[in-house]
């Protein structure tokens, strides 16, 4: 592996306000030169408690062992942005991955696709369309999609709620 420079990396971090308990949630990326080095998609922390779940995740890794959370804050460049929603936390590229494996996966499409848009272009049609009403439907089909792609590519001990 080559030398990694500390002043290299950039950690993207998302913060979520759970505003009933008023609890802290964030996620964190940490890439070295635009590549993916770790990520957390969920941990609690409120302040900077997101510099401390960076470091520990590069520490894991085996990488910068020797720097203290002092010299880490100092020298790496932090990108930290609020969202709104929990669901706001995960990562982009996971989802977009499943979005695009169940777009090309034949048998998804013909066993729910097809069958969930014609239903809902035949009530748009006749008026009775409901927008709340179609979104189990495709939540049904995430939910089918994931299974499958776990099933296809995941670890044993990865489940497919998880991704």
């Amino acid at each position: 592996m080559e030398s990694l420079r500390l002043e290299n990396v950039t950690v993207t971090v998302k913060m979520w306000l759970d505003k009933t308990p008023g609890n802290t949630y964030h996620s964190v990326k940490i890439c070295h030169d635009e590549r993916l080095l770790a990520q957390c998609d969920f941990s609690y922390g409120y302040g900077e408690q997101y510099k401390v779940t960076a470091l520990e995740l590069l520490k894991k890794k085996g990488l910068f062992v020797n720097v203290d959370l002092t010299q880490f804050s100092r020298v790496v460049t932090f990108k930290v942005s609020d969202v709104t929603y929990r669901k706001q936390l995960y990562n982009e590229i996971e989802v977009t991955e499943l979005v695009l494996y169940t777009l090309n996966d034949g048998e998804l499409y013909r066993n729910y696709e097809k069958p969930y848009f014609d239903n809902l272009i035949k009530k748009y049609r006749k008026g009775t369309y409901q927008h709340d009403r179609s979104l189990p439907l495709f939540r049904r089909l995430a939910n089918k999609a994931a299974k499958k792609y776990c099933k296809e590519f995941c670890s044993d001990h990865t489940k497919w709620n998880q991704l």
